[in-house]
């Protein structure tokens, strides 16, 4: 039970009381006296911890709406009202209390802070509404980011403790899926209970729950769920199938073929694999990968051939959008097959966009560049696809070299809020400005200086390093990322014959300096 508060008037004047307090009609309550295991309760404990940190305090009185997704805050004389016709309304609508009242920001899985008054917009009524049902992140754990060894070994130090960090993050921001990528390594019998605790803690946080496996992948170690030399795989396929869903797994995210440049290759085991599936409460989704039907080394794919009852995912890479006149990755000249993917097929299944804020693999970490083209690829897509996909799934490589930033700005750009019933619009600079204040003007200034050098005159052809792709087969081996007009070993040995080509981008650095933005003096 509640623990009530009856000298709160008192209390509140001096200064004494601090943290999350709920009003009703007999009193009012201290929300650290809650017990319970609902999203609703972690979250108004939680509150509580978080406002008692920075010797803050609150009360809210929580109202069932009709009707609508989200929520509406209404600030009151001695409380505010948080309005939902649900729950998990409420939810969202608490952290946006303290995100937009108390200045409690959460960027990054382990960082909590507090920013200035001066950066929060004056409001008496907020509302929120939710852009996509599905709003979550997977973290591609294929490759050695912050969480791949917690998400998969049980004895790793304190590796549940961050696992569940990272899902409070998710929390905090808005987010209600998670999923990650599952290795063949994995050690699946200690692994099974370990993991059952992360998909129990997820679920009373509100959190639905998917992982990414492959039928059998060939690539970075991807979990195989029919493992070349099994065999029974039938029978090992109802079991993986039957202990995931045992666990409360939500979502598989399967990959069908071996590889992403190879096509069609599932054959009869796609409709196995639904109706083993179905029988036990799993929702499945598979991708759409980013090369066009013309460039697969082998076969192609056709998301119309996939069965209707798989979800689909459609990808795209690195700091490209969807509307971008220039992709030049994975043999693409644009993503416009991606984008016409999305129009059609979401007559004949459900789809999410499922675009990334880091392409880990040498394009901006082994020599780290922090590409601001995210920010504004990320916005914009995000704009595009509103009301065009059930879900939003945040392909992330952790949280390296400012990808943080990144992601969080997406979590954020996942919904719409109006102040005093106008909706302030939104921008890619929107975070930078939360975080150190200053002019949105001026940063988004910054991100088009560097987004128009890098991406719309394709320095990062130039600049990106080089890949085993490129060494092995500059002819005959597709480009994964932007690369130089010719191999780089004839560029570098005689830069002179290539002077054309590489001038007008030295030249275009020289007009984006001039034009860099002017910061403020004060």
């Amino acid at each position: 039970m509640w623990r009530v508060l009856r000298l709160w008037g008192f209390w509140g004047m001096m200064g004494f009381a601090q943290g999350l307090f709920v009003w009703s009609g007999d009193g009012v309550y201290a929300a650290r006296g809650l017990m319970g295991a609902s999203p609703l309760a972690h979250a108004l404990r939680d509150a509580d911890t978080l406002l008692a940190r920075f010797r803050l305090a609150d009360t809210i009185e929580l109202v069932r709406a009709l009707g609508g997704a989200g929520f509406s805050l209404l600030q009151k004389e001695t409380r505010c009202q948080l309005l939902s016709p649900d729950s998990l309304g409420w939810v969202y609508g608490l952290y946006a209390l303290l995100t937009e009242k108390h200045g409690l920001i959460f960027p990054h899985p382990k960082e909590i802070s507090r920013v200035p008054p001066a950066h929060l917009p004056s409001w008496q009524r907020l509302e929120g509404t939710p852009r996509f049902l599905w709003r979550g992140f997977h973290l591609h754990t294929q490759h050695p980011i912050e969480l791949t060894e917690p998400l998969h070994d049980p004895a790793f130090p304190a590796g549940e403790a961050l696992v569940r960090s990272y899902i409070d993050w998710l929390v905090r921001n808005g987010q209600n899926y998670f999923e990650f990528c599952l290795l063949r390594t994995v050690d699946w019998d200690r692994w099974v209970p370990y993991f059952a605790r992360i998909v129990a803690y997820a679920h009373e946080r509100g959190v639905a729950v998917g992982i990414d496996l492959s039928l059998r992948m060939q690539q970075q170690k991807a979990f195989q769920l029919l493992p070349r030399y099994t065999l029974s795989k039938h029978h090992y396929l109802r079991e993986k199938l039957e202990a995931l869903a045992a666990i409360g797994v939500d979502r598989l995210n399967i990959e069908l073929t071996s590889a992403e440049f190879v096509g069609k290759d599932w054959g009869r085991w796609a409709n196995r694999l639904l109706a083993y599936a179905d029988s036990l409460g799993l929702k499945l989704m598979t991708r759409q990968h980013v090369p066009p039907p013309e460039a697969y080394a082998v076969g192609s794919f056709t998301a119309s051939d996939l069965p209707p009852a798989f979800t689909l995912c459609v990808h795209s890479v690195m700091c490209y959008g969807l509307l971008d006149t220039l992709t030049p990755v994975y043999r693409c000249k644009n993503f416009a097959h991606l984008y016409e993917s999305i129009r059609t097929e979401r007559a004949r299944r459900p789809v999410w966009y499922y675009p990334e804020t880091a392409y880990w693999v040498t394009f901006d970490n082994s020599v780290p560049v922090w590409l601001l083209s995210y920010l504004r690829s990320r916005w914009e897509d995000i704009q595009l696809v509103d009301g065009l996909v059930e879900g939003h799934l945040t392909f992330s490589s952790g949280w390296d070299v400012g990808y943080w930033l990144f992601d969080w700005s997406v979590a954020g750009w996942s919904w719409r809020l109006r102040y005093d019933g106008v909706e302030l619009r939104s921008s890619p600079a929107e975070k930078l400005v939360r975080l150190f204040g200053g002019d949105t003007a001026v940063w988004e200034g910054l991100i088009r200086f560097q987004d128009s050098v890098l991406v719309g005159r394709d320095a990062l052809s130039w600049i990106t390093p080089t890949t085993p792709i490129d060494e092995l087969g500059w002819r005959w081996l597709p480009p994964f990322q932007p690369r130089l007009p010719a191999p780089p070993w004839q560029v570098y040995r005689r830069p002179n014959r290539y002077r054309d080509r590489w001038m007008p981008h030295v030249e275009g650095l020289r007009q984006a300096a001039e034009a860099w933005p002017r910061w403020p003096t004060e």
